[in-house]
């Protein structure tokens, strides 16, 4: 059966690209993974598109990627990666995953170690609507302990670190209790 990944992309000052991805199928309606990322993702996009209107334009290219098949075996992003690949070797820095943007409170980052440091100071330079750094929240839903967990597989982002070794980063407010696919919570 055909699917579609839908593309955007905003041309940089420099030939280097940012990608931000998260895919659009789902198991159930209402799932977190990825309604939510969903969402997000295309705020994200709302954003951008205000920010050119006003006649910004990034130092590096950012490009847009919404996903299909991604339940049916990573099959959109996987194809996609192996379609692009001389290209995405020679040019992208990094691929940031949003398929459970927001379903709970606890901040969930999980990394390629390059992004470590750079994802952790972007939580302490963030601050949050109550007056607090998203670090200081990130450590009061962990029990204080920060951490920033390893990739393994299963998204969007196996295509790029996996097969191409390209930085990539899942960043996501879960609960530690989440029902993953499914429109019940318990």
């Amino acid at each position: 059966m055909p699917i579609w990944n839908v593309i955007g992309r905003i041309p940089g000052r420099e030939p280097h690209e940012i990608i931000l991805g998260n895919h659009r199928d789902a198991w159930v309606y209402g799932a977190g993974d990825p309604s939510s990322g969903s969402a997000a993702f295309n705020a994200v996009v709302q954003a951008f598109g205000e920010l050119l209107k006003l006649g910004w334009r990034p130092n590096r290219s950012i490009v847009f990627a919404s996903w299909d098949a991604e339940e049916y075996g990573l099959v959109g992003s996987t194809e996609w990666v192996e379609d692009h690949a001389k290209h995405l070797t020679k040019y992208a820095l990094a691929y940031l995953n949003a398929d459970v943007a927001v379903v709970g409170k606890a901040l969930d980052i999980a990394a390629s170690p390059l992004l470590n440091d750079v994802l952790v100071q972007a939580t302490k330079d963030i601050v949050t609507n109550t007056g607090s750094t998203m670090y200081e929240d990130w450590k009061n839903t962990s029990d204080g302990h920060v951490e920033v967990g390893v990739l393994g597989s299963g998204s969007d982002f196996t295509g790029f670190l996996q097969l191409l070794g390209i930085t990539s980063s899942s960043v996501g407010f879960e609960p530690r209790d989440i029902v993953y696919h499914c429109t019940f919570r318990n």
